[in-house]
């Protein structure tokens, strides 16, 4: 049994990063339930079901076969098809921005659970971040069946490939779980993360490359995506980017996805008070 008061949980850090972890290992079971619903009540009134997940990385693989056959893409790189290159920012940035959306809105999707306190929020977050994996796991096969057709990959740091899309995922999860108890109760927070993404688009090497110089090649050079962006790519099949960068996106994400646990921790008694 959870009991509230108004003793703040933080006066005894040791107690609570304790409970944290009892929390987070004692919801392994609900977390295996609770992925498995969502991903049937996801599909369950298409005709497809499941297939649906694998239908965007078949299609973007057919487009790629076409216009590879037909010399319909140019280069992006030395040696670099421009359509692989946008074909790792558009999976990169969906998923950043749906793992960071999914965890937005963690407490307005499962306010009935947290309201009966039959859950620990843990698990639910658990649930909710092997949901967005398994969604980035389909996307990735849209890069590797891009090397199956025709483009050498760079064999010694294409590992760094994964560890840059896990980073993306702990990244936008922990952001998204920063502004989630926030975002429970302040519809402004919704307006703008409407907005946020074509922000996003703009300010981040997605679909072609920067050109060097000029107002928005500076803003690429202060921008931590596109460094995380520009190093998958690098770590995938050469060319400019930093392979740190690729290399330090998950510990640097996994940091956030940790603080927005906490901070969401904290938060619960309180959301749940005003949500009842």
């Amino acid at each position: 049994m959870v009991i509230n008061d108004s003793e703040s949980r933080l006066r005894h850090p040791l107690d609570f990063l304790g409970g944290f972890v009892r929390d987070l290992f004692a919801s392994r079971f609900a977390t295996s339930t609770l992925l498995k619903r969502n991903l049937a009540l996801r599909y369950r009134y298409s005709s497809l079901g499941i297939l649906w997940a694998v239908a965007p990385p078949l299609v973007t693989a057919g487009a790629i076969t076409l216009g590879r056959r037909f010399d319909l893409f140019s280069a992006g790189g030395p040696g670099v098809p421009l359509v692989y290159y946008a074909v790792f920012g558009v999976a990169m940035a969906q998923t950043f921005l749906e793992s960071m959306n999914m965890m937005k809105g963690i407490f307005a999707t499962n306010r009935q659970l947290l309201a009966r306190d039959n859950m620990p929020l843990e698990g639910i977050i658990a649930s909710s971040l092997c949901e967005e994996v398994f969604h980035t796991a389909v996307r990735m096969a849209v890069v590797c069946l891009g090397f199956a057709f025709g483009l050498k990959p760079s064999i010694a740091t294409f590992p760094l490939v994964f560890v840059g899309f896990l980073g993306l995922v702990f990244a936008g999860a922990g952001i998204g779980l920063l502004i989630a108890p926030i975002a429970r109760f302040k519809g402004d927070i919704d307006k703008a993360m409407a907005v946020f993404p074509w922000i996003f688009f703009a300010v981040t090497p997605i679909f072609v490359r920067s050109g060097g110089q000029g107002f928005l090649h500076t803003i690429y050079a202060w921008n931590p995506a596109a460094w995380v962006f520009d190093g998958v790519r690098a770590a995938a099949f050469g060319g400019s980017g930093s392979l740190w960068a690729a290399g330090l996106s998950l510990p640097f994400g996994l940091a956030l996805f940790v603080a927005g646990c906490l901070w969401c921790r904290v938060a619960r008694p309180y959301v749940v008070e005003r949500s009842v």
